[in-house]
């Protein structure tokens, strides 16, 4: 069974766009690709927003004949954990957010025996959560030793700098053109959560093209005032 047959079969979707092309790599993160690209399994962690499920999904678009992407959220919604039976027949298993499937008894379960059968063949498992393994909160004690084997990375929140440059190569890549002054306003009026500068790049996006304008601190005032989710985030001047 092919990576997209599968992928289709379990009612999961892979990102859109999320590749080690576009990811933004600072000294830290750079170390965490090469770990990635290598064969081992290995964990990472961090809070929302330092770029778990972007590197998780760069690395299945890049092994994607025997890497399968598997989304907490997304199984336990549509999913029961039967279907993690006979995945160990894939090469590499990819869990984005695993904590959110180890918290709950017959999800940790499944993924007790998986782990047995996948190591014995070899299989590599990449993880993300938001904490270190060892502080998995999981009914199953034997499953968080599982996890403890787990070479373990965190990825740091990333600093105003490091946003700066994600946004404006975020913007590069898809042919917006950003004025230089409105690095410093977003910076002073957005939160600190990359998510909500993601939401506003992706909102500019849409105004720039329609308006066939610039982005300008104007038009991101008129975006934020529309955005009603993103304009709860702030107060403008």
């Amino acid at each position: 069974m092919s990576f997209l047959t599968r992928q289709l079969t379990l009612n999961v979707q892979l990102p859109d766009g999320f590749t080690f092309d576009n990811f933004v790599f600072n000294e830290n993160r750079l170390l965490v690709r090469e770990q990635l690209e290598g064969a081992d399994s290995i964990w990472l962690t961090g809070a929302y927003s330092t770029g778990k499920t972007h590197l998780l999904s760069a690395l299945v678009c890049a092994n994607d004949q025997t890497a399968l992407y598997l989304p907490a959220d997304e199984l336990i919604a549509s999913c029961d954990p039967t279907m993690l039976d006979g995945l160990e027949a894939t090469d590499c298993l990819v869990f984005d957010d695993i904590d959110k499937l180890a918290h709950t008894p017959a999800w940790s379960e499944a993924l007790f025996h998986l782990f047995n059968r996948h190591h014995a063949q070899g299989g590599r498992w990449v993880c993300s959560s938001q904490v270190a393994p060892r502080y998995v909160d999981t009914p199953l004690a034997d499953l968080r030793s599982r996890f403890t084997l787990f070479p373990a990375f965190e990825l740091a929140n990333y600093n105003d700098q490091e946003r700066v440059k994600i946004f404006s190569e975020r913007a590069r890549f898809r042919g917006i053109k950003v004025n230089e002054d409105v690095y410093p306003y977003i910076t002073n009026h957005l939160p600190r959560d990359l998510k909500y500068w993601l939401q506003l790049l992706d909102q500019l996006d849409q105004a720039s093209l329609a308006e066939q304008r610039k982005v300008t601190i104007p038009l991101v005032k008129s975006v934020l005032q529309q955005n009603e989710s993103l304009n709860k985030q702030l107060s403008l001047p």
